[in-house]
């Protein structure tokens, strides 16, 4: 089945009368058709959320409670950038940075109304149900104990994940080749 576009990809599949066939949800889509390689393009993404008030006591403190006005909180601010088919794309910052903003947003994650700015495949808007068909998302979870350092770190995944019968020493060394290769 050829599909001219993305957006078809949407609608789904037809019987000979044009009758749209009712597939499971979850469903395997070749995408082989496609001659030109996925990218994603973000552009001028930005996102805030409103703040709750805060409350402020004025001495005296018997005095009724000052309110400050809601405030918003800028997460995103004007991010662009693009993720091509068969590249790693990094997303870097400190804690608090808005990675996992961006990378919800990216995924769908987060309310189109909430979010300004555009995301597209291939130069076409991106919407949520083609995302499901093409795209997976996996969470953020952390494995590492801040207190071990690198070598540890490895050497506790080793001592589980390796059989019994390989020896301590083979496995130190094994950890040693793994963070040589990764210029840890």
């Amino acid at each position: 089945m050829a599909f001219p576009n993305l957006k078809d990809l949407e609608q789904g599949e037809n019987d000979s009368s044009g009758n749209e066939i009712m597939a499971d949800r979850h469903q395997v889509i070749d995408l082989t058709y496609l001659n030109s390689r996925f990218v994603l393009s973000f552009k001028n993404l930005s996102y805030s959320v409103k703040v709750g008030p805060k409350m402020k006591f004025p001495v005296p403190i018997c005095r009724k409670a000052e309110v400050e006005t809601t405030q918003t909180k800028l997460l995103l601010d004007n991010i662009s950038g693009a993720a091509r088919e068969g590249e790693i794309l990094a997303v870097l910052g400190a804690s608090g940075s808005g990675k996992s903003t961006l990378i919800d947003a990216l995924a769908g994650r987060i309310e189109k109304e909430s979010l300004k700015g555009a995301i597209t495949l291939n130069g076409e808007a991106l919407e949520s149900r083609l995302l499901k068909i093409i795209s997976a998302y996996v969470m953020q979870d952390d494995l590492l104990f801040p207190m071990l350092t690198v070598e540890e770190t490895v050497m506790v995944s080793a001592e589980f994940r390796l059989p019994r019968s390989v020896f301590k020493q083979k496995k130190q060394a094994r950890v040693q080749t793994l963070i040589d290769q990764l210029g840890l």
